[in-house]
Order: structure tokens, then C-alpha cells, then sequence
């Protein structure tokens, strides 16, 4: 059966490597990326080319203009900024970084990734993504990494020895992004990128999303049998008493030889009609209240393994 489609969101503090390792994975699932700082990019360079670095107001009239339900925009846009040359990169991000504090640019361009998005097998990486624009999506990653590295990765990115102002940008921007970041970390699974490469962070996202699709395909099986089940009338259940032949069986996938287990193990248990049906709607019950148990319990765990919670229950 072919795999359960879903998008992949990962957010971050400053320098921490997102887009390298968002590009990497999405090349490795075959998804397609995005990195939502493109976009201010974009409206930084509309504004210089413009002279429109009063308000941006003309900046974001044109945008807003340009948006459609496809993502062909996005197509152009991430041909447009790869073209650049350093000095237009440099000041596209320099004039979109004053646009991303505009409440009207933002809201467009969360509102476009989220429409284009919708077809799933995306890797979105940039922030707000996690709880803001795609607060539906099946797996939520937050990278952090000691500053000292995050200086490291920025020194290189913009080709700079400056390490006091370096380290004073990412102190600023860590400063007025904290709020959203830690409300990001509540509802994201967080990797600790510190002393690990980026294969391994990959590795690390891959398992993550194992996991997600192993507990997805469980729920969904069972409840979706379920639901199926508790919709049946009681004429119909009887119609259907009788095993699978050995032929059938046989070439059943995995999930179906269960479900006709689980069916003649119902009718073993419960040879009344009536009872059974009335078993399975209380286990229907039960399937829905464990999943809002354990999207609680998750909410309450720290989501970084190396917690010092999970130090004092290992010693």
C-alpha cells in the first residue's frame, strides 16, 4: 500500500540550519521545500526595485495581485531569488527582513503557503510554520543549537568574520522570536543539533516520522474498521458469518488477515448480534478517547529527549 501523505514543518531559531536540513530531507522523501524566508525575499526585492522602502505598501499591492490558488507564483519566485547576484540577495533580505514585521505581508504569505500546501508531500521550514501556518501538520520538528555553533553557521552563510555583530544579530532576533519559538516547542518534537551532523539530524526526523506513520496506520486501521463495522445494520453482519477461504487469505495484506481476525473474534466473543454491535460502539468510544488522552500526555512531556526530567528517571 503506498504511504500516508504529509507534510513536514520544522522551525527554528536563527542560523540553526533549517533550510539546509529541510532542502536535504525534502530531496531525500522526494517532497518538495519551502522555505518561507523566500517570500520575504521576494517582497524585499520588489521594494528596492520599486523604491518602495517608505511603507511597502505598492510592495505588497503587487503581491497581493500576483497571488493565486497554484503555486506557479511560488515557481517564479524561487527562480527569480536563486538568480541573484550577492549584492541583490543581500539587500532583498535586508528589505524583507523590515517586511516580515508587516502584519498584511505576513498574513498573505501564510495564507499562500497554506493553499498551495494542501496537496501534502511538502517540507516547509521558517518560522510560525509549526503552530500558525500549517498547525495541521502530522509531523512538527523545532531544531535548537548552542549559540556558539548558530555563530559558526551564520559566519559562513553571509561569508563574514565579524563574530561580535554576528552573535549580536542572533541575540537580537532570538530575543523578539521567543515567544513564538517556545509556543512552537510545545506542539514540535525538538532536536538538539549541538553535537550532531546534519545526516544524523535526518536520521533523527526520518525516525520520527516512522513512528508518526506506525501509530497513524494502527489508529487508522482499527478505527476505520470500526467505524465501518458500527455502521453495519445487523442483517448485514449476519450476511457475512461465514470465514474467508485459504485462497483469500493468502493474499490478503496485513491489515486485512487483521481486520478478518479481529471480525471472527468478535463473533467468537459476542455470538449475539446485538451484543457485539453495542461492544463495538464502546470500543469506537474508546479508540476516539485514547487518542485525545495521548495528544494531552504528549502536550505535557518535554519534547527534547535530553530533558533534564528524562536524566533524573534514567539515573
Amino acid at each position: 500500500s503506498t504511504m500516508k501523505k504529509i507534510n513536514i514543518v520544522i522551525d527554528g531559531p536563527t542560523a540553526v540550519d533549517k533550510t539546509t536540513i529541510g532542502s536535504a530531507l525534502a530531496n531525500s522523501l522526494k517532497y518538495r521545500f519551502i522555505d518561507s524566508g523566500i517570500f520575504y525575499h521576494y517582497l524585499g526585492y520588489l521594494s528596492y526595485q520599486y523604491l518602495d522602502t517608505e511603507n511597502n505598501s505598492k510592495t505588497i499591492k503587487i503581491f497581493k495581485k500576483n497571488v493565486t490558488e497554484d503555486d506557479e507564483l511560488f515557481k517564479s519566485i524561487t527562480e527569480l531569488i536563486n538568480s541573484l547576484g550577492n549584492e541583490d540577495y543581500y539587500l532583498s533580505g535586508k528589505e524583507g527582513a523590515k517586511i516580515s514585521k508587516n502584519q498584511e505581508a505576513r498574513q498573505i504569505i501564510n495564507q499562500y503557503i497554506h493553499q498551495i500546501t494542501k496537496g501534502k508531500e511538502f517540507v516547509v521550514v521558517g518560522r510560525d510554520v509549526t503552530f500558525n501556518i500549517l498547525s495541521d501538520t502530522e509531523v512538527k520538528i523545532v531544531l535548537s543549537a548552542d549559540i556558539d555553533i548558530r555563530v559558526q553557521h551564520h559566519s559562513l552563510q553571509i561569508n563574514s568574520t565579524d563574530i561580535k555583530n554576528i552573535f549580536t544579530d542572533i541575540l537580537y532576533h532570538d530575543y523578539f522570536s521567543f515567544k513564538q519559538l517556545e509556543q512552537a516547542k510545545k506542539i514540535s518534537t525538538i532536536i538538539d543539533t549541538t553535537n550532531i551532523d546534519s545526516f544524523d539530524v535526518i536520521k533523527k526526523i526520518f525516525s520520527i516520522i516512522q513512528f508518526y506513520l506506525c501509530n497513524y496506520k494502527f489508529n487508522f486501521h482499527s478505527i476505520k474498521m470500526l467505524k465501518k463495522l458500527n455502521k453495519r445494520s445487523i442483517s448485514e453482519v449476519e450476511k457475512d458469518e461465514e470465514n474467508s477461504s485459504p485462497k483469500e487469505l493468502i493474499n490478503s495484506e496485513n491489515w486485512e488477515l487483521n481486520n478478518t481476525v479481529n471480525n471472527n473474534a468478535f463473533a467468537e466473543a459476542f455470538p449475539n448480534i446485538g451484543e457485539r454491535m453495542k461492544f463495538m460502539k464502546d470500543l469506537l468510544l474508546y479508540y476516539e478517547a485514547r487518542k485525545t488522552i495521548f495528544i494531552l500526555v504528549d502536550r505535557k512531556l518535554p519534547k527534547d529527549r535530553d530533558h533534564e526530567f528524562f536524566e533524573e528517571i534514567i539515573e
